[in-house]
């Protein structure tokens, strides 16, 4: 075979695998509108979880639950964050003396936390409106 379709071939050939490389790791991480909504999710856990943190404070100077959400504005410069998608706030709601309820409408499933010996993560969440079942830090000793 000459050099230059040696060269050729060997062109083709590692064009085809760069090529199936691309399309493997599109694939495996999803496309655009995916990594979008992996985003999002991402955002509205990071939310939860400071407004989790932001309560536990309230509790801790109050000794009470908040009543609202509302109540938390303001103090420190906190301000309650909203859905990064809708704008619309996170539904929050007392359940008992010392627990509560925030929740969230998520674009897609957590990914599987779960790992033999190891309890599931307590933001794993489905696609859709889910609600996490939490309790004060402070109260609940």
């Amino acid at each position: 075979m000459k050099t230059g379709l040696k060269n050729a071939v060997f062109l083709g050939v590692a064009t085809v695998l760069v090529l199936g490389a691309v399309i493997a790791a599109i694939a495996a991480m999803g496309g655009p509108s995916e990594q979008r909504a992996r985003s999002l999710d991402e955002a509205r856990l990071t939310s939860l979880r400071n407004l989790a943190t932001q309560i536990d404070v309230f509790t801790m100077r109050e000794t009470r639950l908040p009543a609202a959400i509302d109540e938390l504005s303001g103090r420190g410069g906190f301000q309650p964050a909203k859905d990064p998608k809708t704008g619309a706030p996170f539904e929050y709601r007392v359940t008992g003396a010392k627990t509560y309820e925030m929740c969230a409408t998520f674009e897609r499933a957590s990914d599987d936390p779960r790992v033999p010996g190891r309890p599931a993560d307590i933001w794993s969440h489905t696609a859709g409106r889910q609600c996490f079942a939490l309790a004060a830090r402070e109260l609940a000793r």
